[in-house]
């Protein structure tokens, strides 16, 4: 059998690939969440769930996500440790309920006076606890609340062990199950506006946050049939350095009125400012048909490294 040329590999991959597809169909549909580039970035989490939880949000529901997320969390909690029982939360009106984002840097904090509770939650998506966070955080609000029941949550995508005993571990796959209960369990009071706006979030959850069995087995699929094309582009736009030629490459293309890109491969850009190809000669070897400036810049990657010469 003759052997597949680089080419050839990647034209199979695009145009023979029922997995890939599959795949898409798996995870591409449009969702307004990986539309604004929230997946990655906590802060955003933070924000959509302090919306969803706050009764006095624009969503207009109360605290009909608030109660199944609280009692869900005193569920994961041992029983020793809750300040009540999840079901007396689950006839209890949460009243004079305030969502505080960012409050001395703790990510979510919720007071509710009727019943008295304080629930502090550290949201970690990417990213891992730092500098003792939570034992700072505990005490801080130990300090604001004194007497008052406390829960602390340490929410993350797998469920992660917190450093501190204090604090109940929560992963964003319980998260995806109470919001999923609750959306079956109210899919005809809940408006079409806010039900498609937290499908969306749920959905993202599911395909970036938490392990799809079937996404793997298609990685996998995929994986073993077109070793050679996705070794290849993972060669050319896998790694830090070429990450960082790329955006380089934008760059210059989005300023086309101050810099002109003379030549790129997938190793280097060189460039030189648009001032420069009025102002000086430029020449052309036997071998290359374009026209180069005298002097110019190239940014080239070496292995993991990236070099600027000018």
């Amino acid at each position: 059998m003759s052997e597949v040329t680089d080419i050839e590999a990647l034209e199979r991959f695009v145009l023979d690939n029922e997995e890939l597809v599959a795949l898409e169909d798996r995870v591409g549909s449009f969702n307004v969440f990986d539309a604004l580039g929230v997946v990655h970035q906590e802060i955003k989490h933070s924000h959509f769930l302090a919306w969803l939880l706050d009764p006095g949000e624009s969503h207009g529901f109360g605290a009909l996500f608030l109660r199944p997320v609280l009692m869900d969390i005193l569920r994961s909690m041992p029983p020793e440790s809750r300040p009540f029982n999840p079901v007396e939360l689950d006839g209890a009106e949460l009243g004079g309920v305030q969502v505080r984002r960012e409050w001395r840097n703790i990510d979510l904090l919720i007071e509710c006076r009727e019943p008295r509770i304080v629930i502090a939650i550290e949201n970690k998506v990417y990213a891992s606890e730092h500098s003792n966070q939570l034992s700072r955080y505990q005490k801080i609000v130990n300090e604001h609340w004194a007497g008052d029941p406390k829960v602390f949550v340490f929410l993350t995508r797998e469920g992660d062990e917190p450093s501190e005993e204090d604090w109940t571990s929560y992963s964003y796959e319980q998260l995806h199950q109470v919001l999923s209960r609750t959306l079956r369990r109210h899919e005809s009071t809940i408006g079409d506006d806010v039900r498609v706006f937290v499908e969306h979030y749920r959905r993202l959850i599911g395909s970036r946050l938490m392990d799809d069995p079937k996404i793997k087995e298609l990685c996998e699929k995929i994986y073993k049939q077109h070793r050679q094309a996705i070794d290849l582009i993972v060669q050319h736009v896998g790694s830090k350095g070429s990450e960082l030629l790329c955006a380089i490459i934008g760059f210059l293309e989005s300023k086309p009125d101050e810099w002109h890109i003379v030549n790129s491969t997938s190793r280097y850009v060189s460039f030189v400012p648009r001032s420069w190809t009025v102002a000086m000669p430029v020449w052309q070897s036997a071998a290359e048909d374009a026209e180069r400036p005298w002097l110019g810049g190239s940014l080239n990657v070496r292995g993991s490294r990236c070099y600027l010469q000018w």
